[in-house]
């Protein structure tokens, strides 16, 4: 049991007491890559290296152009956001009570004491409160017709007060309606134009916005577009195998291996016939007339 014991402590591997210093670590795997790299040249590795930090790099822009174009859009938004809300905050409190004064200059504008009189209402926010007073005026005039002598003299007396009373509380109320509708139209005239100012700053805002936006996802619509062609593709980028690279002495600059440039409209033979036949007869009349000039001032000249 005791032999057992032994062999068997003997045969389990301890962790080492001490960690691995930074150059024992880098010397152990400059080892491994040797290892791994076999018997080729450390010169033949360039190349796969170069590719491999050219895609690395490829692939970094692409994701940091992505989250730029994703930032940007969503700070275009907080932009407009911001702007909308500083707007509502500064026009809204103000143009507030516009619905309310249109609502009553409509009824200021249709305020009329004949049409009114002609039926009473004590509930008429311009009239309501001459309602009693021109019962009290009907009522001393059925009184005044039933009476004679001295009390219809008393009871025509006050029909004269009551009436005197009421014209007089009628001028108050047109004057009243007067004044107060001038008010109402000045108030209602500026509040719109500040309501229109209103409108017009929120389409500036969203138009700019929208506008940047586009711009945005024009340029994803575009690159889009290239990849989608083949055509295109080949204009604004290309894989280069490793003997092209090899043979541009690994230099990416795109002009070496894309051809960048737009390609040239192609025209038809017998129109390119036609416009030179047209600028010819041009050429030919604008000759003649100098021509003509240099005899008339006496310069001979033979084109």
């Amino acid at each position: 049991m005791t032999n057992f014991a032994a062999k068997l402590r003997n045969g389990i591997r301890t962790r080492p007491v001490r960690r691995l210093t930074q150059g024992e670590l880098d010397s152990f795997l400059e080892k491994a890559a040797d290892i791994l790299r076999g018997n080729v040249d450390h010169s033949e590795f360039r190349g796969y290296v170069f590719a491999l930090l050219f895609f690395k790099r490829i692939s970094d822009v692409y994701l940091e152009e992505v989250r730029i174009l994703t930032k940007k859009l969503g700070d275009i938004e907080a932009e407009r956001q911001a702007a909308l809300k500083d707007i509502h905050e500064a026009y809204d409190p103000v143009i507030e009570p516009l619905p309310e004064l249109k609502e009553e200059l409509a009824q200021l504008e249709a305020a009329d004491f004949a049409k009114w009189s002609e039926a009473p209402d004590k509930n008429d926010l311009n009239f309501g409160s001459l309602k009693s007073l021109l019962d009290e005026v009907a009522n001393l005039e059925t009184q005044a017709g039933k009476k004679s002598g001295d009390e219809m003299r008393e009871a025509k007396e006050k029909l004269q007060a009551a009436k005197t009373e009421l014209r007089a509380k009628t001028k108050e109320a047109k004057d009243r309606i007067k004044e107060r509708t001038a008010e109402v139209k000045r108030a209602v005239k500026e509040l719109t134009k500040l309501d229109e100012e209103r409108t017009e700053r929120l389409a500036e805002i969203n138009a700019h916005a929208d506008r940047h936006v586009a711009q945005v996802k024009e340029a994803a619509a575009d690159l889009a577009r290239i990849c989608a062609d083949p055509e295109q593709a080949k204009r604004c980028f290309v894989l280069a195998e490793r003997p092209e690279i090899e043979e541009n002495e690994f230099n990416l600059n795109m002009p070496r291996f894309v051809d960048t440039f737009d390609p040239e409209e192609e025209i038809p033979v017998d129109m390119a016939v036609t416009e030179m036949r047209e600028a010819l007869k041009g050429s030919k009349k604008v000759l003649g007339a100098l021509q003509t000039s240099l005899s008339k001032s006496g310069i001979k000249f033979e084109f």
